[in-house]
């Protein structure tokens, strides 16, 4: 049973999550996403960092 509060930390597999309610799966994945709003918010070393380097991407135009 999914505690409804969220406040205590569960995992659930891929399989797990596609059983539950979808209204129990949104709250989770808004939980989530403010959680990791939080941490990248704290650690700028987490979003410090070019995607693409000048020669990751190939261009065959001039």
């Amino acid at each position: 049973m999914v505690n409804s509060s969220l406040k205590t930390q569960q995992s659930y597999s891929a399989v797990d999550l596609m059983r539950l309610p979808l209204k129990v799966r949104l709250r989770i994945l808004a939980s989530s996403s403010r959680k990791a709003e939080e941490i990248y918010k704290r650690d700028k070393r987490l979003t410090d960092f070019e995607a693409f380097g000048a020669n990751d991407l190939y261009d065959e135009t001039p």
